[in-house]
């Protein structure tokens, strides 16, 4: 009985909870439905009701699929289905559609299980979270656009292309703003159009910026007109538009709502900005007005620099293609801006020179006016200009020529100065060289004005010496040597000697004297000198003899050496005053490039022979002048003046060079270079040659000559030796005479320089009448008739006026012993 009332107790204790359960479920604020493991409601409570506005009766026993749309329905229905398969309470966010805004759940889904434990059903708890999901959307919202404009602020600030900042404008601003579309359309002023420029698309939608060009404006007139006002374009619904041109143009791209913002750059309309969306018909807020619009700002700024960016750009492009160095500076002289030019040309990079004073690569006032004396010049006179120098990072001395010029602004106030120079270092160093060079020229224009005098009086007073020496000689033969006459002629002879001397220096500078140059080694010959050397100078003067190991070979006259050395010699004994030495020594050396200290100078392999002393020395002005011919520092009567211009004759003869260094008081030194050249020693081997003398028997010999004087003269010699002699006094008649001849004839002794035809010419004549006929050339110098450059082949026999008897012999004696 107790126990029956225990029970009964209970049952009645559970009732009343469920009683409790059940007022509480009722009256409950939140949303409380059960389902059963089919997913069909089989309770649901008065909130619910309110909530979905779907009474009771039409939800008991239907699934939610039968009383949501669709999309609300299979997401009850998915969440439900997971609970079940997992037999977990879980907690879900769902959204119900509810007419054109959307309302926020937050569910919690609790399995029930029978007494096995299978789930036979599930129970649903919901609250409304509405207000609180508007609330944090709105607060998410605001920030994802303040993130959208820090980062466009930030890509403002370091763009470098403008296209590139653009399209990731628009892709940040199109993934911030969930539309389909985001784009930038510019207005065409002189063609009346519009361009779609700039698009981005959301995935999954078409862009149309390859159809959206070339609109014309005039067909979009309430748009363009609006846009051109400042005023937004923003519709939720484009068929609310009232441009019917803009709404054919925008419903075959699928767009269902848009906005959009003009653009003005620099106070000129200059097109738009705008979004759409192709999914719903959107509602936009405030909030995405204005962000667009700070957008739109933004852009606009960056465009606006980007041109005045471009500008400078394109300034500071063609500043920098030109090659004259431009500089600003403020008021002053601190530089502001340089261009490339004055970069490469000093060797400093750009950032070490903004900043710093002008004067600091360019101040030298001893050759012209101060940087500070320009700048005061500048803004006191509005320009200058001038020649200043500067110098490079590397020391070295750059000459401009230098326009300046102030800067003023709007208001025509001096805001900066600008100067524009003109490197003209290598007009200046050429204007020098030319200088040098002109009076290089002048000099040896007068050098060889003076040789080709110096040469035509050598040659006729060569022959006048020839009739005086070849007279003498024959009158010494036909006197006694006891008497007083004998001595007399004596006299004049040695008189016409030291005269053919002084023809031959006066032949030697003119560069006409004739020579016969053999390969010799140039130790050898200076070798040979040295005894004589040592009396020329004297005993109070040292003389000392260094030559160089291994010598190389030259191609020169062996006389000519004796020339040179000993007139440099004396030269240098005259410039000693008591005691003192002379040095002569001797090297191989290579030239490899030009050298400023050896103007002229070829390279190549050269011997080197210098001659130095230590005697007075020269200043420049006297160096300048010594090899010019019957210049002398001399007292009269002490020296021609022909010795150092007899030197440079000879070596120029035989392409050498010759420099003089001097200083006053510390000495000379003459350093001659002679080309080296390949080949054997030929004097050793012309010493064994040996000729037949005595040869005076019965030969007749064709004498031509031109001057009467000389004729007679050396026909008196000829016959004197036992020769026949045929004279002539002209090739014409020479040729008459030679065919007229009956008997052979042996030789042709001819002068070269003849009217009618020179000596050469008429030999080959000659040699065509008698071929067997040898021929003797005589000449006070060859006039390039006979030799090139004055040097005679070494087969052709050659007597050098003036002549004396015993020379005519010697030679005469070898032609007629030549087998």
């Amino acid at each position: 009985m107790t126990e029956k009332k225990s029970i009964g107790s209970q049952s009645s204790e559970m009732d009343n909870i469920n009683s409790y359960c059940d007022v509480i479920i009722e009256n409950s604020a939140a949303i409380v439905y059960v389902k059963d493991i089919e997913g069909r409601y089989l309770f649901v409570n008065p909130r619910w009701e309110d909530a979905t506005g779907i009474s009771k009766e039409a939800a008991i026993g239907n699934k939610a699929v039968d009383v949501f749309s669709k999309p609300v329905g299979e997401q009850f229905q998915n969440n439900e289905a997971e609970v079940i398969k997992t037999g977990k309470l879980m907690n879900f966010e769902e959204i119900v559609q509810s007419g054109n805004s959307l309302r926020y759940f937050d569910t919690a889904i609790i399995p029930f299980k029978d007494e096995s434990g299978r789930i036979t059903g599930i129970c649903a708890m919901s609250s409304e979270i509405t207000e609180q999901k508007i609330a944090q959307n709105a607060l998410m919202k605001r920030l994802s656009y303040e993130n959208l404009l820090s980062n466009i602020s930030v890509m403002a600030v370091t763009v470098y292309d403008l296209d590139d900042f653009l399209d990731r404008a628009l892709t940040e601003i199109g993934e911030t703003f969930n539309v389909s579309r985001a784009y930038i359309f510019e207005h065409d002023k002189e063609n009346d159009v519009m361009d779609n420029t700039f698009e981005w698309c959301s995935p999954g939608i078409y862009p149309h910026i390859e159809e959206l060009q070339g609109l014309p404006a005039a067909d979009f007139k309430w748009w363009s007109d609006t846009l051109m006002k400042g005023d937004v374009i923003c519709f939720n619904d484009i068929e609310d538009i009232p441009d019917e041109t803009a709404k054919e143009t925008l419903r075959p791209q699928g767009i269902l709502s848009l906005l959009v913002v003009p653009l003005f750059v620099n106070g000129e309309y200059y097109g738009f900005i705008g979004f759409d969306d192709c999914h719903e018909h959107r509602v936009w807020e405030k909030e995405d007005i204005e962000l667009l619009l700070a957008m739109s700002r933004i852009l606009v700024n960056v465009m606006e620099r980007k041109m005045v960016e471009d500008e400078l750009q394109l300034k500071s492009l063609v500043l920098d293609q030109i090659t004259d160095l431009v500089t600003v500076t403020d008021l002053e002289g601190n530089i502001t801006y340089v261009n490339e030019a004055e970069t490469k040309i000093l060797k400093i990079p750009k950032e070490e020179m903004i900043g710093r004073p002008v004067s600091s690569y360019g101040e030298n006032p001893e050759k012209g006016a101060t940087q500070q004396e320009i700048i005061e010049e500048t803004k006191k006179n509005g320009s200058w200009r001038g020649e200043v120098i500067n110098y490079s990072a590397d020391g070295r001395e750059i000459v401009m020529d230098c326009r300046t010029r102030v800067v003023l602004d709007e208001r025509g106030d001096t805001v900066a100065l600008c100067g524009v120079s003109t490197d003209i270092t290598e007009r200046k160093l050429a204007e020098a060289e030319k200088e040098k060079l002109q009076k290089q020229l002048a000099q040896a224009q007068k050098m060889e004005s003076i040789g080709r005098l110096a040469g035509g009086i050598a040659h006729d007073f060569n022959n006048m010496l020839s009739v005086i020496s070849g007279r003498v000689e024959l009158a010494l033969m036909k006197s006694d040597a006891d008497s007083s006459l004998h001595s007399d002629l004596e006299e004049i002879r040695e008189a016409a000697e030291r005269s053919a001397l002084l023809t031959a220096q006066l032949l030697a500078f003119a560069r006409k004297q004739v020579i016969s140059p053999k390969i010799i080694n140039i130790n050898e010959a200076i070798g040979n000198m040295t005894v004589m050397l040592r009396r020329l100078i004297g005993e109070n003067i040292e003389l000392n003899w260094n030559p160089g190991k291994d010598i190389s070979n030259i191609m020169i006259d062996p006389a000519q050496v004796d020339q040179v050395i000993t007139n440099l010699c004396v030269n240098s004994k005259d410039a000693i005053s008591e005691h003192g030495t002379i040095t002569i020594k001797t090297k191989n050396c290579t030239v490899n490039e030009p050298d400023l200290n050896l103007p002229g100078l070829v390279p190549g392999d050269y011997v080197k022979v210098s001659v130095q002393d230590d005697g007075q020395g020269m200043d420049a002005d006297t160096a300048t002048q010594i090899f010019e011919p019957f210049f002398t520092t001399k007292e009269l009567g002490k020296g021609t003046g022909l010795g150092l211009a007899t030197v440079f004759g000879i070596v120029k003869q035989n392409q050498g060079y010759i420099y003089c260094n001097s200083t006053p008081g510390a000495g000379t030194c003459f350093d001659i270079y002679f080309p080296k050249k390949d080949g054997t020693n030929e004097i050793a081997v012309k010493e064994k040659q040996t000729f037949k003398k005595e040869q005076t028997g019965d030969f007749t010999i064709l004498l031509v000559e031109d001057e009467p004087a000389i004729l007679d003269m050396a026909k008196d010699m000829l016959e004197s030796f036992g020769y026949k002699v045929i004279s002539s006094g002209s090739p014409q008649q020479a040729l008459k005479k030679s065919l007229e001849h009956k008997g052979s004839i042996d030789l042709l002794m001819t002068d070269v320089v003849m009217p009618e035809m020179n000596g050469r010419e008429l030999a080959v004549k000659i040699i065509s009448q008698h071929p067997l006929i040898k021929c003797l050339f005589m000449s006070g110098y060859t006039a390039e008739v006979i030799a090139h450059e004055s040097i005679i082949d070494e087969d052709m026999n050659f007597l050098k006026k003036p002549f004396s008897m015993s020379q005519l012999r010697e030679k005469l004696e070898k032609i007629m012993g030549e087998k």
